[in-house]
C-alpha cells in the first residue's frame, strides 16, 4: 500500500496533473488508520492429555478447551480424527469445550485433529481453522498363548526353562555321595540311612535366556506386502509378550527404513511398553542407529534373535546371516503369505513363486538362519512349533 501511494504521488508531481492524488487517497487514508484500528483477535486449542497411549478398541477420553475468544463473536468447537479411529462426543454443553471419546480396531499412530468455527459480532465475517491438538497411540493387542523359541545354551541366571545343568530347582537330576561343603538340607536321609553314609540330591536348575525380535521397517511394496507389515508388529510383541511372561530378557531392533533403532533387553512389565514405545517410535527410550546391520551392544552373546519379514528386502536378509555369522541362533518368520503381486494371476506365475520362495529357505538354512512360514489361516504359536531344535541349527552353522 505505501509502494502504491507513493507511486500515485510521483506520478502527479512528475506530470503535472493534481487529480492523479485521487488514486492516493484512498490508501493513504488507509495507512493512517493503522495505529487506531482494533488488533486481529488470536484464538488458541489445547487438548488435555495431548499425548495418550492406549490399545485396540479400548477407549480414550480427550478434552479439548478453547482459548479467549475475541468479544462479542461466537465460537463452535468440534474434534475429527483420521481414517480408522472413531470419535464420539461425550460432553459439548460448554461452547468453549468439548468432550470426546476416541476409539480404534488397529494399532498406529492418530492424531486427533480440532476445528474452531468463529462468526464475528455483527456476523459479517466468518472464520475457520484447525490443528492437530493430540496424539494418539494404539498398541496392538496379542494373543497371550505362550511363543516356542529355540534353546540353547543359556546364561547362568535364574529362570523359568529347564536345562540339564545340575543346580537349585525342583526336578530330579542324581544322587552323590556327600561332599564337604554340601548344604543339610540337600541330605537324602533315606538314602543314607540304606547305604550307611551321607548321599545328597542333585536336582536340574531352571536358567532364563535372552530373546531379542527384529522387526523389518523397510519400505514394501503395495499390496499384499504392505498388508504383511501389521502381522510383522503383532507377531513382535506376541513374542515379546512371551518371553518376558517366562522371566526371560527381551528387547527390539527395527532395521531399515528412515530411522533404524533398538532397545536393549530387560525385564518387567514396563519393558513391554518399552518395546511398544521403540516399535511405534513413540518416546525417546529407544536409541537410534545408521547403517542397515545391528550393532554388537544390541545383542547380548548367546541371545536367541526373532525376525518378522516378508523376506523382499535383500539388506535385510544380509543382516541376518551377519547375526548369525556372530554366534547368535537366528530365526526369521515369514508373514507374506503368498505371491506379493495379488491374487488374480496366472497359475504359473503364482507356482513360480512358490519354487523361488522355497530355494530361498533352503539356502538361509544353509547358511544358519531357520525360515518360517506364517499362513494368515494358523496363529504364531503354531507355526511356531515347526521350528528345528537348536542342535540342528547349530550344526548347520558349523557346517558352514
Amino acid at each position: 500500500m505505501v509502494i502504491c501511494a507513493a507511486a500515485a504521488l510521483a506520478a502527479a508531481l512528475i506530470s503535472g496533473r493534481w487529480q492523479l492524488v485521487a488514486f492516493a487517497a484512498p490508501l493513504l487514508g488507509v495507512l493512517a488508520s493503522v495505529g487506531w484500528q482494533r488488533p486481529v483477535g488470536r484464538m488458541s486449542v489445547q487438548a488435555g492429555p495431548d499425548f495418550v497411549r492406549t490399545f485396540e478398541t479400548e477407549q480414550v477420553v480427550l478434552r479439548m478447551d478453547l482459548g479467549a475468544a475475541p468479544e462479542g463473536s461466537t465460537t463452535a468447537l468440534s474434534a475429527s480424527a483420521p481414517r480408522g479411529m472413531q470419535t464420539e462426543v461425550l460432553d459439548d454443553t460448554d461452547p468453549h469445550a468439548v468432550s470426546v471419546g476416541a476409539t480404534a480396531d488397529r494399532w498406529g499412530r492418530y492424531p486427533v485433529r480440532a476445528h474452531v468455527d468463529v462468526v464475528a459480532s455483527g456476523g459479517l465475517l466468518a472464520g475457520s481453522g484447525s490443528a492437530d491438538v493430540a496424539d494418539v497411540y494404539v498398541f496392538p493387542m496379542v494373543p497371550p498363548a505362550p511363543v516356542l523359541l529355540p534353546r540353547t545354551d543359556m546364561l547362568d541366571r535364574l529362570g523359568t526353562h529347564l536345562t540339564r545343568h545340575i543346580g537349585p530347582g525342583v526336578e530330579f537330576a542324581d544322587i552323590r555321595p556327600y561332599v564337604p561343603g554340601d548344604q543339610l538340607r540337600t541330605v537324602n536321609w533315606a538314602v543314607s540311612a540304606r547305604r550307611g553314609s551321607l548321599h545328597i540330591t542333585q536336582r536340574l536348575t531352571d536358567r532364563s535366556m535372552d530373546v531379542v525380535v527384529v522387526v523389518d521397517l523397510s519400505h514394501q511394496p503395495p499390496g499384499p506386502a504392505t498388508t504383511a507389515t501389521k502381522r510383522s508388529v503383532e507377531g513382535a510383541v506376541q513374542v515379546v509378550q512371551s518371553s518376558l511372561r517366562n522371566g526371560d530378557r527381551a528387547g527390539v531392533i527395527g532395521l531399515g527404513g528412515q530411522q533404524p533403532r533398538w532397545l536393549g533387553p530387560d525385564i518387567g512389565q514396563r519393558q513391554f511398553y518399552r518395546v511398544l514405545d521403540t516399535v511405534l517410535g513413540t518416546g525417546a527410550g529407544y536409541q537410534t542407529m545408521s547403517g542397515t546391520v545391528a550393532p554388537r551392544t544390541a545383542i547380548p552373546p548367546g541371545a536367541v534373535v526373532v525376525a518378522f519379514s516378508t523376506l523382499l528386502d535383500g539388506a535385510f536378509g544380509f543382516a541376518l546371516i551377519e547375526l548369525s555369522r556372530r554366534g547368535h541362533v537366528v530365526v526369521v518368520v515369514d508373514v507374506l503369505d503368498g505371491c506379493p503381486l495379488g491374487d488374480e494371476l496366472d497359475p504359473i506365475v503364482t507356482r513360480m513363486w512358490a519354487l523361488q520362495r522355497a530355494a530361498m529357505y533352503r539356502d538361509m538354512r544353509v547358511v544358519g538362519v531357520e525360515v518360517v512360514a506364517w499362513p494368515k489361516e494358523i496363529p504364531l504359536d503354531a507355526a511356531m512349533r515347526m521350528l528345528p531344535d537348536a542342535a540342528r541349527i547349530a550344526a548347520a552353522r558349523r557346517i558352514r
